[in-house]
């Protein structure tokens, strides 16, 4: 009974990673935030592309919209670090030529247990050469999409119904109200200046990488995405943003300076939204053209 079940599973396995080789399905649909995560790193890895730049950041970094960016992979994750994606990069035989790193959140360290799945000796080869088992490749993930559409189209109709356009905005003062708590939160934060020890180490590891990269002919290019202006001169950001400036003087690296913070608004004092997404990648895309011009 075991040995027919065994092989009953190998045979559904080889057959449904035959389909995924030949259908070669980009679509996919992650079930939570660690495995829309795990599927951005996985492309990347596991891609033939030879993508000559990347981006690594943080969740803010991952509004970064790399469709108008030719070449280019946005290799950030949503609530990690700039060290998950540095790790991941270094798993990768075919290095980017330019590599650009945010600067925002460097104080926040690497997840291990993000980065330690991907980079399992075992289960990374395996990945490689059987993609059906790549988590944006499972079944629930392919059929996924077409079921999301599926049912999309069939409640929105009624969800519009009972929601009527003009009162879309009924509770704009309980937003505000909720924006101003999100605000005055970070700005309690970041007004505290972080400990030598945070920021020694923070930095330490970041050398260790960019020595690595620079090793192998990568060139190294910091930018810093903009965040609410209440919050972008307070101790914590200057302090981050002045050791950037003196670990990495500007007369070796490239950087893509923030542009005024003035002119964009946030979601919540430092993510930005989709409309100012787009303008800020039209901003870091005209930099990229006149080769990061201040």
């Amino acid at each position: 009974m075991i040995k027919k079940t065994i092989l009953f599973f190998l045979i559904i396995l080889i057959a449904y990673t035959i389909i995924v080789m030949a259908l070669k399905p980009k679509m996919q649909v992650s079930q939570h935030q660690w495995e829309d995560n795990v599927i951005t790193a996985q492309n990347y890895l596991y891609s033939n592309n030879n993508f000559e730049n990347v981006i690594i950041g943080s969740s803010l970094a991952c509004r970064i919209v790399t469709d108008s960016l030719q070449k280019f992979y946005n290799l950030s994750f949503n609530g990690q670090s700039i060290f998950d994606g540095l790790e991941v990069l270094s798993h990768k035989d075919k290095l980017p030529k330019n590599l650009f790193i945010e600067m925002n959140v460097v104080l926040k360290q690497e997840n291990k247990n993000f980065t330690s799945s991907l980079s399992n000796p075992f289960l990374f080869n395996l990945r490689k050469y059987v993609p059906s088992l790549r988590d944006g490749k499972q079944p629930l993930g392919v059929l996924g999409v077409p079921a999301t559409y599926l049912t999309k189209s069939i409640l929105e109709p009624v969800k519009s119904s009972f929601i009527p356009g003009k009162n879309t905005f009924d509770n704009e003062s309980k937003h505000d109200a909720l924006f101003q708590h999100l605000i005055k939160r970070k700005i309690e934060l970041y007004s505290v200046s972080p400990s030598k020890i945070s920021i020694e180490n923070s930095f330490k590891n970041l050398k260790s990488y960019i020595e690595l990269f620079e090793q192998k002919g990568v060139s190294i290019i910091f930018f810093e995405m903009p965040v609410n202006n209440s919050i972008n001169h307070l101790p914590a950001t200057d302090i981050i943003r002045e050791t950037f400036y003196k670990n990495f003087p500007f007369s070796k690296y490239h950087y893509i300076i923030q542009p005024d913070c003035k002119e964009y608004k946030t979601t919540d004092g430092m993510h930005l939204n989709q409309e100012e997404s787009l303008k800020y990648t039209n901003y870091f895309k005209n930099k990229i053209a006149c080769r990061y011009c201040k």
